[in-house]
C-alpha cells in the first residue's frame, strides 16, 4: 500500500500535521508514505523519518500562490 500526502504549505502548517503523520504510521506501519509538497519539505520528511517514507516535489499550479508555477514541470508531473 502507498499513501501520498499532499501539503503544500509552510513550515507552521506543516508541523501541525505530526500528529497525523503519526496516526497515519500507527493504523498503517507497512504502507509507504510519501509527503508531497514544496520543496523545502525534503529536509523535513528527512527530520521525521519515522513517520514518513519518502518526498515527492510538487511543481506548484495555477491558483496555489505558495510557489512560482514551473509549468514544463507540471507536464512531468502529471504524467507520473
Amino acid at each position: 500500500m502507498h499513501i501520498v500526502i499532499f501539503r503544500a504549505l509552510k513550515l507552521g502548517d506543516l508541523l501541525c500535521s505530526v500528529p497525523a503523520f503519526r496516526a497515519l504510521r500507527k493504523a498503517f506501519p507497512q504502507a509507504r508514505i510519501s509527503l508531497m509538497g514544496l520543496p523545502w519539505s525534503e529536509t523535513f520528511v528527512k527530520r521525521y523519518y519515522c513517520y514518513i517514507d519518502d518526498f515527492i516535489h510538487f511543481p506548484g499550479y495555477p491558483g496555489l500562490p505558495e510557489q512560482p508555477v514551473h509549468t514544463d514541470a507540471i507536464n512531468a508531473f502529471s504524467t507520473k
